[in-house]
């Protein structure tokens, strides 16, 4: 069930890693959190921009290694909060909780291979043999 698109998937890195960089720092959690959470964030960015997706800037990461290392960001983003102790800031926990199982649920709905876009050419004046030129004229133009 492959239903979220290459894509949509690079607007979710590139959203997920920024809600991920502010929702410690909003909701006032400790210090060691927001830094394990923006280090997690951060990487997230760096390898979305090294993805063969529509958001990778260097292409050189497949898309099934992608899903794979965001798996393993959303296991951990969800561990962090039992693992450093943020238990008793319950939106902290609600906050990585959701983006981790997010991250998780993502991985295997999306496409595994990315499809580059074909860019439909626009006719040009020079290309026109008969008909209409955007309504102008019903003359031949060779």
């Amino acid at each position: 069930m492959n239903t979220i698109s290459t894509r949509t998937h690079a607007i979710l890195d590139f959203t997920t890693a920024g809600v991920a960089l502010f929702f410690p720092r909003i909701l006032g959690s400790s210090r060691p959190f927001r830094r394990a959470v923006t280090a997690l964030a951060l990487g997230k960015i760096g390898y979305a921009l090294f993805t063969r997706h529509e958001g990778g800037i260097v292409k050189a990461i497949p898309m099934r290694t992608h899903l794979i290392l965001d798996s393993i960001g959303g296991a951990t983003l969800a561990a962090l909060p039992f693992l450093m102790n943020e238990r008793k800031h319950m939106t902290v926990v609600a906050c990585a909780l959701g983006l981790g199982a997010f991250d998780i649920a993502a991985a295997p709905m999306t496409e595994m291979e990315y499809k580059p876009r074909i860019r439909r050419r626009i006719p040009s004046l020079a290309d026109t043999t008969t008909h209409e030129v955007r309504g102008l004229s019903q003359r031949t133009i060779a």
